[in-house]
């Protein structure tokens, strides 16, 4: 069992009790009396799904007196903070993420969902929220959608599947906008996971984990067969002043048409989806624990190398025009009164904040070619060789091929030169 779930998440805190349960499931059913007759706890997730928590699925069997209802079943998703000491729990320790996350499913997710509603649109974005609270820690406990038969992916999705994707995306921020301009102030979602420093270091993510993919990089593309070397040169030029350019992006200083709340952690494994012969028919979104009030090219950029397969991306100008679409059509519905930004701002923001494309594609993109089957907690967060996984995913064949092509486009557009 452990060799495929988080070492972290296999022994649940001792505050996993029934009283906790009660407290919790007392709230949720609006009924103090609540008895929890009993529950079952076990990892949620496998390696890799997710890493800056851990995650229980927990069976509850419990009685509500008040509403006369006894033998009730109800099987949650428990999200928590390490509890085991280790660099995980030390990234986590002055995070934001839990503060962040609480307060889009306590408010603003459900002030989301209900403008949308009031438009004529029943789009829910995420899990129903059964309960959260910050004692004995923080604790978010959500209903377990795969019940409903909500499943995750492992693979990137194609472009009809990926067009589901870019329309909740496109409501998601086109409601934050709304609501920013009514009353909800979002531009306090300021705080970047990527900005943040790296326990016992001065240095942020992107130095000690972004800067050393881009050598990396350097050194797998010199190893390709043909004439790199233009590349290699221009990679070694960008890697110069990537960290400042990620500065611009993450911290607000790129000028820009608009802002959005982004997801910021928009990748296929941050969200479940129904199917019907194979095929998306519905899909909720997760993690939101690093949503920032920025330009909507950073979830942009992670929906286009983190959600679409190489076919989908061959016709990202298509899915930009649809992602438009939806945005601006959601905008309208709505009822939104400042001016409505255009296809060519959208892309232009996009363009101004490339750098995030090359972040992307050499420090995450490549994780969705490891075996994580193969790969324990500990290993993952080994800082002693935080780059041991991309020396063996930035070889993969298919990985290669990618790169290749997107290497080339960045380039040509002058993101890396």
């Amino acid at each position: 069992m452990s060799a495929n779930f988080n070492t972290d998440e296999l022994v649940p805190p001792q505050w996993m009790d029934k009283a906790f349960f009660e407290r919790a499931l007392g709230s949720f059913c609006h009924d103090n009396g609540v008895i929890v007759k009993n529950f079952e706890s076990k990892p949620a997730t496998k390696v890799g799904d997710h890493f800056a928590s851990i995650m229980f699925r927990v069976m509850i069997e419990y009685d509500s007196p008040k509403y006369k209802k006894i033998g009730e079943r109800m099987s949650v998703i428990l999200k928590t903070v390490p509890v085991m000491e280790g660099v995980k729990a030390d990234f986590l320790k002055d995070s934001s993420a839990f503060r962040t996350e609480m307060q889009m499913y306590g408010k603003v997710l459900p002030e989301m969902e209900r403008v949308l509603a009031a438009s004529g649109d029943n789009t829910i974005l995420g899990p129903r929220l059964i309960y959260q609270t910050s004692d004995p820690a923080p604790i978010i406990i959500m209903e377990d959608i795969s019940v409903l038969g909500y499943e995750m992916t492992e693979k990137t999705l194609g472009f009809d599947d990926a067009k589901m994707v870019a329309s909740r995306l496109a409501k998601f921020h086109a409601a934050s906008m709304y609501l920013q301009a009514n009353g909800m102030d979002l531009s306090n979602f300021t705080d970047s996971w990527i900005m943040s420093k790296v326990p016992g270091s001065d240095d942020t993510v992107v130095e000690s984990f972004m800067l050393p993919t881009i050598d990396l990089l350097v050194e797998v593309v010199g190893e390709w067969e043909g004439d790199w070397s233009h590349v290699i040169e221009k990679l070694k030029n960008t890697r110069a002043t990537m960290a400042e350019k990620l500065r611009n992006v993450y911290l607000g200083k790129n000028e820009r048409t608009f802002s959005v709340l982004n997801h910021c952690d928009f990748h296929s494994k941050n969200m479940m989806f129904k199917k019907t012969e194979g095929k998306i028919t519905e899909l909720l979104l997760l993690d939101f624990q690093f949503c920032l009030w920025n330009s909507c090219s950073i979830d942009l950029a992670y929906f286009n190398f983190m959600v679409c397969n190489a076919e989908a991306r061959e016709r990202r100008a298509e899915m930009m025009q649809y992602y438009y679409d939806e945005f601006s059509g959601t905008l309208k519905k709505l009822g939104y009164l400042g001016r409505i930004p255009t296809l060519l701002d959208i892309n232009i923001d996009y363009l101004k904040n490339g750098i995030i494309e090359l972040m992307l594609t050499t420090g995450m993109m490549m994780l969705l070619f490891a075996d994580f089957s193969q790969i324990k907690t500990e290993e993952m967060f080994d800082m002693t060789d935080p780059l041991a996984m991309h020396r063996i995913t930035m070889r993969n064949p298919e990985y290669t091929k990618i790169m290749q092509e997107e290497l080339k486009r960045m380039v040509g557009l002058g993101i890396v030169g």
